[in-house]
């Protein structure tokens, strides 16, 4: 059942019967008993109310709440206005916003006791993720034992200084905050756990009441269509995913930090260059154990927006005597472009250090490029290196060359032989 109504029943009305109903996304109430009396609520689900899941107001007495869950409502039950004598059993009220079980109501116009209920038996209930647990308003002589109260924000609240009973003599109920011993190993803790002045729960559990059945035993299975086992460009990446039964909450754990609720696919924003791991969660509808959380496969993928950088090996501010010079460098990440620039002429594409041949004398600039596997473009540093001007060279002949390296002339003078001396007379 979808809409903006859940199911009221109202009028005075005894003797009804709301069983196995589906209930999602109402705007208001879930199933909203209103001076209905000697009826049963049973094996209903209801998620996603804009206020209750199940809501026994105005007199609403002599009622059975029975095997229900509630997820994602503002309250997950209220029993209210001189709804007495109610019995609540084996429910599971989870991931509600603002109180999992409340009990009393308070409008301030009205007179604090308006609002209050009495004489209820809240037991062998699921109470677990919410903002607040249990909430008593005004409300005197209600019993609650035996029930789960776990990884909720606060666990309990009282408002007014009336007492209800919180065991029955022999168990109270599981406080996941409990911080008690058990020194003789009877799982009952050794010391009650105290709610306020009037309130205590004199013997708490040291484990959770594992009797409380599971109505629905499936595993959600999700999956994650985005982002992909990949490298991004950008720091923002869609998160989209799907799952295959309707749930009451999704959510996911980035890098294996806290969880993270979602409604729906959303974006990833503001992500940090570097490898990043994604995994995701859902509970179903029904979620009357824990167990029932489905998760993810993980999802393994690198942010990258940073252009790869490029060290100049060779060739460096210097003068050379050679017009071949190599060219080397380095670059910091993988690259699917390498080029160079000489002069500020057009790019030179290369796959890697090369050398420069025939470059004219004088003076020259270089710079090299590399464009990364995702798109990014860097560049080194300018380099200005000189090439020399080629000695000149005397040819004597015979393929005899000389370099001339300076001014100096050298001449050599070679002594003449005997036989070219004159005979003397």
């Amino acid at each position: 059942m979808h809409g903006k109504q859940g199911i009221t029943l109202s009028g005075n009305t005894e003797r009804n019967s709301v069983t196995r109903n589906t209930i999602v996304g109402s705007e208001n109430y879930g199933v909203n008993l209103i001076a209905t009396s000697n009826s049963v609520v049973e094996r209903n689900t209801v998620s996603h109310c804009g206020w209750h899941g199940i809501r026994l107001w105005m007199s609403s007495c002599n009622n059975v709440v029975l095997e229900n869950t509630v997820t994602d409502c503002a309250v997950g039950i209220e029993v209210s206005y001189s709804s007495n004598n109610n019995t609540v059993s084996n429910n599971c009220f989870a991931i509600n916003r603002v109180v999992g079980v409340g009990i009393g109501f308070r409008i301030p116009e009205s007179g604090p006791e308006w609002g209050g209920a009495a004489e209820n038996r809240i037991t062998e209930n699921n109470v677990t993720d919410n903002k607040l647990g249990i909430q008593v308003i005004y409300s005197k002589n209600n019993t609650l034992y035996r029930n789960n109260i776990e990884d909720n924000d606060q666990s309990v609240a009282i408002i007014g200084s009336y007492v209800n009973t919180w065991d029955d003599e022999a168990q109270g109920n599981f406080w996941s905050d409990y911080n008690g011993t058990d020194a003789d190993h009877d799982n009952v803790g050794d010391t009650p756990y105290v709610i306020d002045v009037n309130n205590r729960d004199r013997y708490p559990l040291m484990t959770p009441i594992g009797a409380i059945p599971c109505w629905d035993t499936t595993v959600p299975t999700i999956s994650i269509v985005s982002p992909q086992n990949t490298i991004y460009a950008v720091n923002q990446v869609p998160l989209t995913f799907t799952v295959n039964v309707v749930t009451s909450w999704i959510g996911y754990s980035l890098d294996d930090q806290a969880n993270v609720t979602v409604r729906g696919n959303t974006t990833l924003t503001e992500l940090s260059d570097g490898t990043h791991s994604l995994q995701m969660y859902a509970r179903p509808i029904d979620f009357s154990c824990k167990r029932n959380l489905g998760a993810s496969s993980p999802v393994y993928f690198t942010i990258d927006t940073t252009p790869p950088s490029i060290a100049m090996v060779a060739p460096t501010n210097k003068t050379y005597d050679t017009p071949d010079i190599q060219l080397a460098f380095t670059v910091s990440e993988a690259s699917s472009w390498l080029g160079y620039s000489l002069d500020g002429q057009a790019n030179v594409t290369i796959t890697g250090n090369v050398t420069l041949t025939q470059l004219a004398a004088g003076a020259h600039s270089l710079m090299v490029y590399a464009t990364d596997t995702v798109g990014h473009t860097g560049h080194s540093d300018v380099t200005q290196f000189h090439v020399a001007e080629p000695l000149p060279v005397l040819w004597i002949g015979a393929g005899i060359a000389v370099f001339v390296v300076g001014i100096v002339i050298v001449v050599t003078l070679k002594k003449r032989s005997s036989h070219h001396q004159k005979n003397r007379c």
